[in-house]
């Protein structure tokens, strides 16, 4: 997206404010003609003083000059108010299209980028857009109606004056900014990509605060951010000089143009053509050209970081699959809670090797299916592609009859309960963060689930039992702990399907088999409920309904413990080794 497109973008995300955006330019206007008015109207009192007017004029111009100013605060404020207002309701507008399109792309789609780079674009970079909206599009028209309007006031009293003005108003409003938005232009990108770099070594150290300092890896951090602090550091040298070289070029210029229109008047004040008592006049109005000039001049080191935070933004926003939405899901409702998977394929990359091939095998409602297989088999895969994280190249899924292509992902979400490998637990507190999978949820169905997750005693032994803070990412509990808010989670969501993803490999085996032993409890309460098992150790699935063995990305045996045994050599080899205490 280039600098033109970015711009149209922002205007295009304008259009529902921008009756709001023509009140603060119209206060704008009003503001600045106002503010010419005052200069002439002092000029005018000190030309009142120098000829020895009387006093009921300069009381007239003192009256006017407090009135005036009253109603120029007023004009300012709703100006500042009108104008912040539209900024900081489209500034929201911003933050929620980039929030639905990071839910829309996670995981697969935001796999390339890094958490400390999409909090920057999220804080950073949409606070700098705020330039754009509110100091950039009122003070741009302004700076085009008020020059011409105050060059048109000043031809008629000294039409040479405006002649000499009028090439160095086109200097100052068009050349300067044009010559310094080409030199500012590629710093201002450097800058905004430097910051998100700086934001993502910072999070990266303090997220592995403890293996920095375990491997003394704490120097070489530092030299890295070091490093990205130069970097933006130089691009803000540059657009230092690209502010720099506008402020001389548009002082140099204002000056000769001053210059020119003191030499031009005092020609023609000496030569009788203009009366002595309209030069002030003439040099207030001089003077008037300029100021809104200067208000936009001086913004455009601002605005090209505007333009580059605004290029950042969209590069989220316009991605194909964030573009996804409810209205081109047109499935139906599930009949049960029965999935099926569909002659499967599925590669993460391109052209790369299948992680699944031809996959198929049915799982019943009111039964347990276990996925086993050794690593890299494809077993999470199928739980990423079963909640639409990922896409499968060829062949289908269906939820009770119901292809997985025509369900919107919120619709799937709710039918679906997961205990993830990885768990993320919140800093706050226990009972908030099991909450979280059922906002509406009372403390006895939280209890409930809890227990089932064999978590209940833990929480009770702690100070302030459920009200106990979890801290940033669970950092005072173990794998275990985590794990088992994670399973009270799942269970307090009571969707049809639970997957569990591998989500007891950090329990010990007692405990493993006590999860397991909830888990049929739970689907006990109701008999269509399906539940899913991703499990590395065998003893823990031997007893499940159905148990799918997977090697190379293929079904190689599907049926229950014993048949598989017998039918099964590769499931037969995984359990002997385990059996017998060796490695998967």
């Amino acid at each position: 997206m280039n600098h033109r497109q970015t711009v149209s973008r922002l205007w295009k995300v304008l259009r529902p404010l921008r009756a709001t955006l023509a009140l603060s330019v119209g206060m704008r206007i009003m503001n600045h003609v106002l503010a010419i008015i005052l200069i002439v109207l002092a000029v005018w009192g000190i030309s009142v003083i120098a000829r020895g007017g009387g006093n009921r004029e300069l009381w007239s111009v003192a009256l006017a000059l407090v009135g005036l100013g009253m109603v120029k605060g007023v004009f300012r404020y709703l100006e500042q108010f009108s104008g912040h207002y539209v900024a900081f309701r489209l500034l929201a507008d911003l933050r929620r299209q980039l929030y639905d399109s990071l839910e829309a792309l996670a995981p697969a789609g935001l796999e390339s980028e890094r958490s400390g780079d999409l909090v920057s674009r999220a804080i950073a970079d949409v606070e700098r857009v705020e330039v754009f909206y509110a100091h950039t599009i009122a003070p741009a028209i302004v700076a085009m109606v008020i020059p011409l309007a105050v060059l048109g006031a000043l031809a008629v009293v000294s039409p040479g004056s405006a002649l000499v003005l009028l090439p160095i108003v086109l200097l100052v409003g068009v050349v300067i900014p044009f010559a310094a938005h080409q030199l500012g232009m590629h710093a201002a990108q450097r800058t905004r990509n430097g910051l998100g770099e700086i934001a993502v070594r910072l999070a990266d150290t303090i997220q592995g605060i403890r293996e920095t300092l375990v491997f003394g890896h704490g120097d070489r951090a530092e030299t890295l951010l070091e490093r990205a602090g130069d970097e933006v550091g130089d691009a803000q040298k540059g657009l230092a000089r690209c502010s720099a070289f506008q402020n001389m070029a548009t002082e140099l210029a204002i000056g000769t143009g001053v210059l020119a229109v003191i030499v031009l008047g005092s020609r023609e004040v000496l030569s009788g053509t203009m009366p002595v008592q309209e030069f002030p006049l003439v040099l207030a109005l001089t003077l008037s050209v300029f100021v809104p000039l200067l208000g936009i001049t001086n913004l455009i080191p601002d605005f090209e970081q505007a333009i580059s935070s605004a290029r950042r933004l969209f590069a989220i926003i316009d991605r194909p699959e964030s573009g996804l939405s409810s209205r081109y899901f047109r499935g139906g409702r599930p009949k049960d809670s029965g999935i099926i998977f569909d002659r499967v394929a599925f590669s993460y990359e391109p052209d790369g090797a299948p992680v699944l091939d031809r996959v198929s095998f049915a799982m019943e409602p009111g039964e347990i299916t276990a996925i086993v297989g050794a690593s890299g088999a494809g077993k999470s895969t199928l739980v990423n592609l079963l909640l639409r994280y990922w896409h499968e190249q060829r062949g289908d899924i269906r939820l009770g009859g119901i292809s997985l292509r025509t369900l919107a992902p919120e619709r799937l979400r709710e039918l679906i309960a997961v205990v993830p490998q990885r768990v993320h637990v919140f800093n706050m507190t226990l009972r908030e963060n099991i909450r979280l999978a059922r906002p509406e949820a009372t403390d006895e169905q939280i209890e409930t689930a809890v227990r089932l997750a064999r978590l209940h005693d833990f929480i009770m032994e702690q100070p302030e039992g459920y009200d106990t803070q979890a801290h940033e990412g669970g950092s005072r509990l173990s794998g275990g702990q985590r794990q088992r808010i994670a399973i009270a989670r799942a269970f307090l969501r009571d969707a049809r399907v639970l997957v569990f993803d591998e989500a007891t490999a950090h329990l010990d085996e007692r405990t493993e088999r006590d999860i397991m032993d909830s888990a049929r409890s739970w689907q006990a309460m109701a008999p269509d409920r399906t539940v899913m098992v991703i499990a590395h150790r065998l003893a823990c699935v031997r007893d499940a309904s159905r148990i799918v063995v997977l090697e190379l990305g293929q079904v190689a045996g599907f049926g229950r413990h014993d048949e598989l045994l017998e039918s099964c050599e590769v499931y037969a080899d995984l359990f002997a080794a385990q059996s017998s205490g060796a490695l998967v």
